[in-house]
């Protein structure tokens, strides 16, 4: 069986293809389609992924519905026609059995184009509210797998099925990793895969302050250095003791993320779904901080959903920095109690997501 894999949220497909790569038994041929190049023309977190796995990856282009009209949304829109052309090339050569999607506008097309084939297509929906790439994907798909019960109601109940959030299973290896000296609260700061330019100013800011009560290990991305650069400069004016309590990487590899996870007291992220669910699974708690301007207010969603039941605190990026401080320690005092509260969400997080899509796509086959 050839299964081709597309769409945006790259992290729970790897985890579906690491445990298909684990097997055996398995007789699925993975192919993965998606974009290479990132700004800066720097590969993509998923091509870098992908081909360490010795997957076949195939780039597609094509434009997305923006919300703001202007001459880069017009432009954008007339890119849409030449990616229902690369799929259909895409699909044609390769007659993939299966399309799972992961969401995201470049599975659109593949997508489509696979339904007209009539190949079949399946699509997870990680949020708590779709997109408009999957609420179209979902049109054409047999199934959709969801992570949260609330996103049911956004499609035919009928295409649905809850299964969670696949996550990877280096979250629960215990590969170590560099942990700074000292025996202060460690927090864990990171931006998602291509960090985030607001969050590490954010600790820019504030960094000394940080380093006189916390350790810190930050990922403050692989895209461009220049906030790595400026962090760097802080850095090299504080006392020793200061600079020994803190590690600033680009990026944390998947193999030592769960360990440092485990570590940290505290983790100040960004609210994308994968990593709320990171943090379920691993009733960790944190400090949210929500990119303004995700499609359907999704982050916000999601820092709102682990908010109300104590899990999480919620820090706007356009907050005073210093703020950040007086937050930090509150939720320090209260993170055992915060713990528990996650500890009670625990019965979202299905440690089978993983086979009920397996299952679902294969018919039951290995």
């Amino acid at each position: 069986m050839k299964l081709l894999i597309t769409g945006g949220h790259v992290t729970p497909a790897l985890a579906l293809i690491d445990e298909i790569k684990s097997n055996e038994l398995s007789n699925i041929s993975i192919i993965f389609v998606g974009r290479k190049w990132i700004i800066h023309g720097k590969e993509s977190f998923e091509f870098q992924e992908i081909t360490k796995r010795n997957i076949p990856f195939i780039q597609i282009s094509t434009g997305r519905v923006s919300r703001i009209f202007n001459v880069q949304a017009f432009i954008e829109l007339l890119k849409i026609p030449f990616g229902f052309v690369s799929a259909l090339w895409i699909l044609s050569r390769n007659r993939p059995d299966v399309i799972l999607s992961f969401g995201g506008y470049l599975a659109v097309p593949v997508a489509w184009v696979g339904f007209l084939l009539r190949i079949p297509v399946y699509t997870h929906e990680q949020t708590l509210a779709p997109g408009y790439a999957n609420r179209c994907i979902g049109v054409v798909a047999r199934k959709i797998f969801c992570s949260f019960p609330e996103t049911t109601k956004y499609f035919s109940g009928k295409k649905t099925i809850v299964t969670g959030n696949p996550l990877r299973l280096s979250l629960f290896r215990d590969v170590q990793s560099q942990i700074p000296e000292g025996v202060e609260p460690l927090l864990f700061i990171l931006g998602g895969s291509m960090g985030s330019h607001s969050i590490n100013s954010i600790i820019c800011d504030i960094l000394p302050d940080l380093l006189s009560r916390y350790r810190v290990i930050h990922q403050t991305g692989n895209v461009d250095d220049t906030d790595g650069k400026q962090l760097d400069k802080v850095t090299m004016h504080l006392p020793s003791i200061n600079k020994k309590r803190y590690i600033r990487v680009s990026h944390v590899s998947s193999e030592k993320i769960g360990y440092i996870y485990r570590k940290a007291d505290i983790v100040i992220c960004r609210a994308g779904a994968n990593t709320i669910w990171e943090l379920i699974a691993l009733s960790k708690p944190s400090i949210l901080i929500p990119l303004p301007w995700s499609g359907f207010q999704e982050q916000q969603r999601h820092a709102e959903y682990l908010s109300h039941i104590h899990g999480a605190v919620i820090f706007q990026q356009n907050s005073d920095p210093k703020s950040l401080l007086s937050i930090l320690e509150k939720t320090i005092q209260n993170k055992d109690k915060m713990k528990r509260s996650l500890e009670s969400l625990s019965v979202l997080y299905k440690t089978d997501a993983i086979q009920i899509i397996r299952k679902e796509i294969t018919g039951g086959c290995t």
